[in-house]
């Protein structure tokens, strides 16, 4: 039996595309979206001065989970990164079909992570996940509208 390594701190990013599976999004587009996110992700990340290239990455079909080591600075995630997606993504959608077009989740946490041979694991990766798909103050209030209809 082998013994699990030690915790580590880690910056964790969270992207979703909102609508992936939307039914009008055939196999062909689903793929565009997904090569237009990774390449996104990329240039944002370069953009924000954190090295996409040193970061952990693990695809989630219709997302990314994104590991960057504790020595980043977190200002460069949180006042960096966001803008550099928007204008990527502001680009991306500007030269495709609407199918095409990305709408992203995104949530930033740090924490301890455990590491096995399938990725990571923790209550820091669980809550960054439930964060990026927690419903914007929009969406509440469109259901609490519907609701009182």
């Amino acid at each position: 039996m082998t013994h699990p390594r030690a915790a580590v701190h880690r910056t964790l990013v969270v992207v979703d595309v909102e609508g992936f599976g939307d039914p009008r999004r055939t196999n062909a587009h689903q793929l565009a979206v997904r090569e237009g996110l990774w390449r996104a992700l990329a240039h944002a990340f370069d953009v924000a001065g954190i090295r996409w290239s040193s970061c952990r990455r693990e695809d989630r079909g219709d997302g990314v989970l994104i590991l960057a080591r504790a020595d980043v600075p977190k200002v460069r995630f949180t006042e960096s990164l966001p803008g550099a997606l928007v204008a990527t993504l502001q680009e991306h959608n500007r030269a495709c079909c609407a199918e095409e077009q990305i709408r992203l989740r995104m949530a930033i946490h740090a924490g301890e992570v455990s590491y096995d041979r399938h990725g990571v694991a923790g209550a820091t990766v669980n809550l960054a996940f439930r964060l990026v798909g927690f419903p914007d103050v929009g969406q509440i209030r469109a259901k609490l509208a519907r609701q009182n209809q």
